[in-house]
Order: structure tokens, then C-alpha cells, then sequence
């Protein structure tokens, strides 16, 4: 298919750079997304979701990969109340999310 899978960890920008390092594009697929987290686990999904994320997008900007694209969760759609949508489901911002920081 003309790509390389590259498997690691999101918690060294270094490893990162060397791994998207001449790469035409970087694809940001890595996340965590449950239901109904504890308080005690928030932080953890941060640094996974919301760090992890920076440091993806900072190591192949660095690196000066011009393609990056991220792919998030379905939870961007918050609770649809059972519906299957689309991408052209607004959700109500009033709602939150399923997950909360």
C-alpha cells in the first residue's frame, strides 16, 4: 500500500520524530475512549488523548512532515441516545460529552 506502520508509545516526542522522520504524511490514529471514567482516571485519558495528540502533531511538524491526519473517536458526536449518524449530526454543545475532563 506504499506505508509503514510504525507501533510505539506517544511519551517520547524523539521517538516519534525518528519515526515519521521523511515520511510523506503521518496518520494520529492512538486514543483512549471509554464511558463514564472514573475522576481518578481523567488524567490519564488527558495525557493519552490531549498530550499524546500535542506530541504527535508537534514531532512531525518538527520533523517537517507536510500530511498529518488525525483521526478522532465517535465521541465527538456525544450521546446520540442510540441514533446512527453521520458527519452531518449536530449534536446540541449543551449536551457535553460522554467523557468528561
Amino acid at each position: 500500500m506504499g506505508c509503514e506502520l510504525v507501533e510505539g508509545g506517544m511519551d517520547a516526542p524523539e521517538a516519534i520524530e525518528r519515526a515519521a522522520g521523511g515520511a510523506d504524511a503521518v496518520f494520529h490514529l492512538a486514543g483512549v475512549y471509554r464511558i463514564g471514567i472514573r475522576r481518578s482516571e481523567r488524567p490519564a485519558m488527558y495525557e493519552a488523548n490531549v498530550t499524546g495528540t500535542e506530541r504527535v502533531l508537534g514531532a512531525a511538524s518538527a520533523v517537517g512532515v507536510p500530511r498529518i491526519v488525525h483521526v478522532s473517536t465517535i465521541n465527538v458526536f456525544g450521546n446520540t441516545r442510540g441514533r446512527v449518524v453521520d458527519e452531518t449530526f449536530r449534536r446540541d454543545p449543551a449536551d457535553g460529552f460522554l467523557s468528561r475532563w
